[in-house]
């Protein structure tokens, strides 16, 4: 959604929805603005059996992944890819040990609609938990 530039207001201007859809246009228009905020009724979660070292493909929606490791031996890591093809190679982050605890450490990531992804492991950690978020 770009800016429209309109008229010049200072602090404590009052604008009614008529300017504001004027100024911002229909993508920017308080029923546009509405109907964003109603797709928060729309997420649905599930906590699916995901292995580590699979590639998985997301469906039409964006997804947030919530993920936990469980960690043995100091040096143990886990690598989240994400990429519009299979495998996926844009690296996105990593949950690691330095400390030989049994940690359940979690990372989270963002897998846009129809892209793959995988969570690759370094060592011999372990998914305590994997939960999946589609946004809308």
């Amino acid at each position: 959604m770009g800016w429209t530039a309109g008229v010049t207001r200072t602090t404590g201007d009052l604008i009614t929805a008529a300017q504001w859809n004027s100024y911002l246009g229909a993508s920017g228009s308080l029923d546009y603005l509405k109907n964003e905020v109603d797709k928060i009724d729309d997420v649905s979660g599930s906590a699916p059996s995901r292995a580590l070292d699979t590639i998985y493909q997301n469906s039409t929606k964006i997804r947030l992944v919530v993920l936990t490791g469980i960690f043995n031996v100091d040096g143990e890591e886990i690598h989240i890819y994400i990429g519009p093809s299979s495998p996926p190679s844009v690296y996105v982050g990593c949950i690691e040990t330095r400390f030989n605890e049994n940690n359940d450490i979690p990372i989270t990531f963002i897998v846009p609609p129809s892209y793959y992804y995988r969570a690759v492991s370094a060592g011999s950690p372990n998914i305590n938990t994997w939960y999946e978020f589609n946004l809308h």
